[in-house]
């Protein structure tokens, strides 16, 4: 909010001083959102729930000149919501369990639980009762000690934290980075 109304004020320095900027910004938020209806409880340390942002970052390849495109994984711990972001190349199996392993290790532990989105790195056949995870997740899952519940196809809801959290990254990171170049992957996590 502070970053749009202070653009807001470099473009309209007569324009509404922050707090009214502020409150008009919020009833716009309002009237675009859903009711919610029910409640998840969560305990704390016990489930990780990860999902990949829509949206691509990009840095600029220094050898060619090329713009890179990568993705952005992100992992939330729901009881503390408690996230944690970073770019990979792809969602291919190695660049996620490259960005899972980064994760725990922000996380300082392992939860019991981990819940995925449906990408094929993570689950090969989606089924709401007998989903066939990828070998490397369930390898993963048996070195740390975790189990792994992929949520329902089609059920966002069984996620809703991280999906809540990307839209928070998309304020607070991709928000702040639209305007910087990168000239490499690390200079763009760092």
């Amino acid at each position: 909010r502070l970053l749009l109304w202070e653009e807001y004020r470099r473009e309209n320095p007569d324009g509404y001083g922050k707090s009214q900027f502020f409150f008009h910004l919020k009833q716009n938020i309002v009237a675009q959102k859903q009711v919610a209806v029910l409640r998840n409880t969560y305990k704390p340390g016990e489930i990780l729930m990860i999902d990949f942002a829509g949206d691509k970052l990009a840095y600029i390849n220094t050898d060619t000149g090329e713009r890179v495109h990568v993705e952005v994984f992100v992992g939330t711990m729901p009881f503390s919501d408690f996230t944690f972001a970073t770019a990979v190349p792809t969602q291919q199996v190695e660049d996620f369990a490259y960005a899972l392993r980064m994760c725990l290790e922000s996380l300082g532990g392992v939860p019991r639980v981990v819940i995925p989105d449906n990408l094929k790195s993570a689950v090969i056949t989606a089924s709401r009762w007998t989903p066939k995870l990828n070998k490397t997740l369930v390898d993963m899952g048996n070195h740390y000690g975790f189990i792994t519940l992929p949520a329902r196809v089609g059920k966002p809801k069984d996620k809703a934290p991280v999906e809540s959290d990307v839209n928070r990254v998309y304020q607070r990171v991709y928000a702040k980075l639209r305007n910087r170049v990168f000239y490499s992957l690390f200079e763009l996590n760092h």
